[in-house]
């Protein structure tokens, strides 16, 4: 795990940092969409309704746009913004416990990366058509990830049991962690 930031560390998390930004942005228009859309709402297509094949409207009428009946886009808002503050601890130091962050970072950026290929899956495989700011939400979740563990390393197996214990053994866990 790096422990300074170098110049290249600056690049790579502000890149990092960036792609989460666009994420979060690209989640929070789908979710901006997606109510007025289930609730009769809507005032017109969606940016990304081209034709048959690409229509976001057609995915967000899907079953496959929900869990446990919130919006993927929902979930995804909210993995990314834990995300980029993760990230943020971790670079600017924020926390005793930076390494902790950092692993964080990359628990989440995986997270994020494995929902992307199950949903990529679903629309290739179940649905017969496809939603353009999902294609770019699946880019960028491979370029987070990537980044992530460019920057921040992947957490040993002993780290990984230790922070599952600790995260599932603990409520305070997350308080603890400042």
């Amino acid at each position: 795990m790096e422990n300074s930031p170098s110049s290249n560390g600056k690049i790579l998390t502000t890149l990092l940092l960036f792609c989460i930004l666009v994420s979060i942005g690209v989640h929070g228009y789908l979710t901006s969409h997606y109510y007025p859309l289930q609730y009769g709402f809507a005032t017109g297509d969606a940016v990304c309704n081209v034709n048959e094949a690409f229509n976001c409207d057609a995915v967000a009428a899907s079953t496959y746009s929900t869990f446990f009946s919130i919006p993927l886009s929902v979930w995804g808002l909210a993995t990314n913004f834990m995300l980029f503050v993760s990230v943020l601890v971790f670079w600017l130091g924020l926390s005793e416990k930076r390494e902790l962050w950092g692993r964080i970072s990359v628990y989440l950026s995986t997270l994020t990366l494995g929902a992307s290929l199950v949903m990529a899956t679903l629309s290739l495989t179940q649905l017969s058509v496809y939603c353009l700011f999902c294609i770019l939400l699946y880019i960028l979740s491979i370029a987070i990830f990537g980044l992530a563990a460019k920057l921040i390393g992947f957490p040993q197996i002993k780290d990984i049991q230790s922070d599952l214990a600790g995260f599932f053994g603990s409520q305070k866990a997350l308080a603890s962690s400042f």
